[in-house]
């Protein structure tokens, strides 16, 4: 009876767990269910569960034909494999990281993810970005005798660095976290490279002035323009931080240019 449940991916152990005679007689694995929230599958399989409603984009819809191989059926928000398995449990669900396996897979494989594999984490996305597109190659980038011109080059460049990401008809510029964004701004401006300070994260600048106040927004603004990347100096009274920070700050704080005055970095690197 179990076996013939089993066999078609339904969990049924209860003469076994209650009898180890009929454990040792089953002809079939016997199986067992985990929360897809929870646990990963081990290598060489990708990690990362995949259900039938969620396999929507060509690599998600790869990595479910692939893990079929061990995944017997799905049941409320559960996988089902074999009790052999050596699934691992998750210490955490972490967006960036399952976002980060699947560029890994796509490179691996040949396969190029569409913008609909980052929807459950858009900022994953810019991080991505971040770490297939290192600042100053961008900047180099940035060329051209127009703003239309210094676009185009910039959206062929991340076309042409992010080969394993399809945009689709989105705009890649979209994409680009906001530090990046700046630069191209710059660029724009002046009609040729970014040289302008602060225009790309690795120029760190110095907030001083009443920066008790004003601590956590700073902070809030280094995640959301500066990388994240910000270093209280206690002996100059500055908090350094990427110049992008600072024109992030003050564009969406217009009270922190009343209060608050960018000085020059105590430190060379965050």
């Amino acid at each position: 009876i179990e076996d013939a449940f089993n066999a078609r991916g339904v969990i049924e152990n209860r003469y076994s767990d209650w009898a180890p005679e009929v454990a040792q007689r089953r002809k079939e694995e016997i199986l067992a269910a985990y929360r897809i929230s929870e646990y990963s599958l081990p290598p060489p399989y990708f990690p990362y569960v995949v259900s039938p409603d969620a396999a929507a984009t060509p690599v998600s819809r790869h990595i479910y034909e692939a893990q079929k191989e061990v995944v017997r059926s799905f049941a409320w928000m559960s996988f089902v494999v074999p009790g052999s398995l050596a699934v691992v449990r998750r210490p955490k669900n972490d967006p960036a990281e399952r976002c980060a396996a699947l560029a890994e897979y796509a490179r691996a494989h040949g396969l190029r993810l569409v913008v609909d594999d980052f929807n459950a984490s858009i900022t994953s996305l810019f991080s991505q970005v971040e770490k297939a597109i290192p600042p100053d190659d961008l900047r180099a980038a940035l060329v051209g005798d127009s703003a239309e011109t210094i676009r185009e080059a910039a959206v062929e460049y991340i076309k042409n660095t992010m080969t394993w990401i399809d945009f689709g008809d989105s705009d890649p510029i979209q994409w680009l976290p906001w530090e990046y964004k700046s630069a191209l701004k710059a660029a724009s401006n002046q009609g040729g490279p970014a040289e302008t300070q602060g225009a790309l994260p690795t120029q760190v600048v110095g907030i001083k002035g009443n920066t008790r106040k004003w601590k956590g927004i700073i902070k809030s603004c280094a995640g959301m323009a500066g990388s994240n990347k910000y270093r209280w100096d206690g002996d100059a009274l500055v908090w350094n931080v990427y110049r992008s920070t600072w024109d992030y700050l003050v564009q969406y704080y217009p009270q922190a240019a009343r209060e608050l005055e960018l000085t020059d970095a105590s430190r060379d690197t965050l």
